[in-house]
Formats: structure tokens, C-alpha cells, sequence
């Protein structure tokens, strides 16, 4: 063996050791990027739909430039999101 190599085993554990540096600075940027806030014109922002007359009492309907359905229930306008949060069909 010369000087300058390393033993196997010195390898491996360096080898080792960066790779869970690695991994665990991926999560790490992976969490740091899920908790950043999303921005406020998508989900969860305003979206001029239609007007508040157009929605009739007790009937639902499908506004895709929202992605609800509006459905007025005694005077009160609620939207719901058109996927399903179970399995994520429309």
C-alpha cells in the first residue's frame, strides 16, 4: 500500500457517513419546501366565478373556473372543491 490510500474500511464509513448527509439534506429541503406558504391566487385564493343572483336556491352547479360546485342553501352561497378528497375523482 502506498500513502495515499485510505483502507476499505475508513472508505466505507466515509462513503457512509456522506450519503446520510446527503439523505437527510434532501428531507431536510424537501420540509423546508412543503412548509413555505403557496401562493394566495390558487388554491384557497378568490376567483371571480359568477355573480352571487346567478346561483339558484337549493340546486348545484359546476363552475370549472373555480373547480366547485356552488350551491346556495337558505340565503348562504358555499363552495365546495369538485375532487373528491377520498380517492381524488371529480
Amino acid at each position: 500500500m502506498s500513502d495515499r490510500q485510505i483502507p476499505r474500511r475508513k472508505f466505507l464509513a466515509k462513503l457512509w457517513k456522506w450519503g446520510t448527509g446527503l439523505i437527510a439534506v434532501a428531507g431536510a429541503w424537501t420540509s423546508w419546501d412543503l412548509l413555505q406558504p403557496s401562493p394566495a391566487a390558487g388554491f384557497g385564493g378568490k376567483v371571480k366565478a359568477i355573480p352571487p343572483e346567478d346561483v339558484p336556491d337549493g340546486d348545484i352547479i359546476a363552475v370549472a373556473a373555480a373547480r366547485t360546485y356552488l350551491t346556495r342553501i337558505d340565503g348562504e352561497i358555499t363552495a365546495l372543491y369538485w375532487k373528491c378528497t377520498h380517492l381524488g375523482c371529480r
